[in-house]
C-alpha cells in the first residue's frame, strides 16, 4: 500500500514539475495565449520578466537569418512604414510607464527605439479582445536577426 501511495505521489510530482517548466516557455505562452507559433531561438536574453506572469515582460531572442525568414512569412507580422510608426511608438511609450525604475533602466540599456522603428524591420501586435491594456507586441529587427518580445499583461 506503501509503496503505490510513493509511486503515485513521485508520478503526480513528476506531472506537476513538467507542466510547470512548460508553462515557463514563453515560446509556449505565446501560442497559448496569442496563437502565434515562434521557433526556437538561438539565444534568449531575459531583460525582465514580471513575477505572476502579470506586468511588463521584455526579452530579446536571437535568431538564424533563415529563421527570421519564416517568422517575417507570417501573415500577421507587417513590414514597420510611415503608416504604423506611430502606433508602435504609442504602444512602447504606454508599455514604458507602467515600468518601474530599475526595469526603465534595463528598458533603456537594451532596446534602441529607433533602430526598432527603421522600416527595414516587422512587427506584430496582438491584444485580447475587449482588453487594453492585455497585450503583444514582437518587433524583428532585420538588421542583427533579433525577435524584441513585449509583454503587458494586465
Amino acid at each position: 500500500m506503501r509503496k503505490k501511495y510513493l509511486i503515485g505521489l513521485a508520478i503526480t510530482l513528476t506531472v506537476v514539475c513538467i507542466i510547470l517548466i512548460f508553462l515557463n516557455n514563453p515560446r509556449i505562452v505565446i501560442y497559448m495565449n496569442w496563437k502565434v507559433y515562434l521557433p526556437k531561438p538561438q539565444e534568449r536574453n531575459v531583460i525582465y520578466r514580471f513575477q505572476y506572469r502579470e506586468g511588463a515582460d521584455l526579452e530579446i531572442w536571437q535568431y538564424a537569418e533563415k529563421d527570421i525568414k519564416k517568422i517575417t512569412n507570417k501573415e500577421i507580422f507587417k513590414n514597420i512604414g510611415e503608416q504604423n510608426k506611430e502606433f508602435i511608438q504609442q504602444k512602447l511609450k504606454e508599455y514604458y510607464e507602467v515600468l518601474n525604475d530599475t526595469n526603465k533602466q534595463l528598458f533603456n540599456d537594451n532596446v534602441n527605439i529607433l533602430s526598432l522603428l527603421e522600416e527595414s524591420n516587422y512587427f506584430a501586435y496582438i491584444n485580447k479582445e475587449n482588453d487594453t491594456k492585455t497585450w503583444l507586441l514582437l518587433i524583428i529587427n532585420t538588421k542583427t536577426n533579433e525577435l524584441y518580445y513585449f509583454s503587458n499583461v494586465y
